[in-house]
């Protein structure tokens, strides 16, 4: 199909488009930006600027599906009249302007999807589900007028509004602050504690997506897979750390202050159930009943190889798509003495010991480089090794306290969609914290460059 993606470079929208690009789709994205980084990925990108101007008619012709997640980020910074503004036109005018589009371009579509919020409904602790009335608060207003401009949208043979509740994502801000704040023995605690938080994983929420864009699913539905109180979700965190943890209070006026009405969300919090999804045949991979997992894969934990506990880990992802077999491109990658091709000649890297002939599982691999100008041995277990699919390697001695790196390729369209995960915390814990951003930049500096090398090794244009 020929779909169309709004909001693509944000948390939801990326990893949706690389589901549908594995889903060998041809995808299109509209974004502020000229030339948006894909990693590569065969999409279209078509540039719109401002919601205030009509979108580039181009991208919406001979379309099959549209799926509208638009929308600055409702928290974050500091609530001002110009934010209310962008929040308001990128949701309410950006939606009235894809319609109006769609039916110039004479679209006559097998499906679109729109995001809105569990902000619909009111503030309160009784539970909330599809069918019930809007709430009379600022995000309820804006949530209606939101969903009113995405049912101008009448020429499509199903349509799908997703009302879209906390989303729990490793990559999202909530989880790295929260990494932080824990690995300094710390957790914020908004409001009462009472109020409860209705929650969705991102890999939940995105196949969601995928199943209204198929048509399998349609009308209003609650993008939540389960609710629960700040205070336990507080407390469910916080038993991943280590050590005691302090509970800081932040006054609700405070919060009100700086973030404004959607402050609400995080200090009165709503109770919504999904009645859509549990009369669908759309599976919930995580629910109430295991929230304990959802969290673990959000705070990233991954074993101390010194003491062999699960810890949490800040996380970074790269993504590279290769319009290449998986067949050609493994090779490359399995084959350890290519990784000084592809690091950066300021590093110094250089393997100086490798256990086994061949890379395998419970291969040991001993190098050596410099970072920042301080020699550093470090010494790898390759932990496992899937030909053709991935291999995780994790980091036995060196200058993390762990560094866990998993490598998977898969098919994508025509090619192949490399993706390197790294969960990594840094030593001399809590006071290591404070050369985060240097370690972050680099660690991003450091994979800039071997995507810039692997596609000239591979001559991708």
């Amino acid at each position: 199909m020929k779909i169309l993606v709004t909001g693509a470079t944000g948390l939801i929208g990326s990893m949706l488009c690389r589901k549908l690009c594995q889903e060998g789709h041809e995808v299109r994205i509209l974004s502020r930006r000229k030339d948006p980084s894909f990693h590569g990925l065969p999409v279209r990108a078509f540039q719109w600027k401002n919601p205030q101007d009509r979108p580039p008619r181009e991208a919406f012709e001979e379309l099959d599906s549209v799926i509208n997640l638009m929308g600055e980020p409702i928290l974050g910074g500091i609530y001002t009249k110009a934010k209310e503004k962008a929040i308001w036109d990128s949701r309410v005018l950006a939606t009235q302007q894809i319609a109006k589009a769609l039916k110039d371009a004479g679209s006559n579509l097998k499906s679109y999807v729109g995001a809105s919020a569990i902000g619909y409904y009111p503030f309160t602790s009784s539970t909330q589900r599809e069918g019930m009335p809007a709430g009379d608060h600022n995000l309820a207003r804006l949530c209606q007028a939101w969903e009113a401009a995405h049912k101008q949208v009448n020429q499509c043979e199903h349509q799908s509004i997703v009302r879209i509740g906390l989303v729990l994502s490793a990559m999202s801000p909530m989880f790295q602050a929260t990494i932080r704040s824990g690995l300094w023995h710390t957790l914020p605690q908004f409001g009462s504690g009472d109020q409860y938080q209705s929650w969705i994983h991102i890999d939940d929420l995105t196949n969601l997506f995928l199943e209204a864009c198929h048509g399998r699913i349609e009308g209003e539905i609650n993008g939540v897979a389960g609710a629960t109180t700040s205070r336990e979700l507080n407390e469910q965190m916080g038993s991943y750390f280590r050590g005691p943890m302090i509970k800081i209070p932040v006054p609700s006026f405070i919060l009100k202050a700086v973030a404004g009405p959607p402050a609400d969300v995080l200090v009165k919090g709503q109770r919504i159930e999904s009645t859509a999804l549990t009369k669908s045949k759309f599976k919930l991979r995580y629910t109430d009943a295991n929230l304990d997992a959802a969290l673990k894969n959000c705070l990233n934990l991954s074993k101390n190889p010194r003491t062999g506990v699960l810890e949490p880990c800040f996380r970074f992802e790269a993504f590279q798509y290769l319009p290449k077999d998986t067949e050609v491109v493994w090779p490359f990658f399995s084959d350890p003495y290519n990784l000084e091709k592809i690091t950066p000649k300021m590093l110094k890297f250089h393997i100086t010991n490798i256990n086994t002939k061949e890379i395998q599982a419970e291969s040991l691999i001993e190098y050596k480089l410099r970072l920042r100008g301080i020699p550093i041995r470090w010494k790898t277990l390759i932990e496992s090794y899937d030909p053709n699919k991935s291999f995780v390697d994790t980091q036995l001695k060196g200058p993390y306290r762990i560094w866990h790196h998993t490598h998977t390729f898969e098919s994508c369209g025509q090619g192949t969609l490399m993706t390197d995960r790294v969960n990594y915390q840094l030593p001399l814990l809590p006071f290591g914290m404070v050369a985060l951003p240097i370690i972050a930049k680099d660690i991003k500096e450091i994979f800039n460059y071997r995507q810039t090398v692997i596609k000239d090794i591979f001559k991708v244009a």
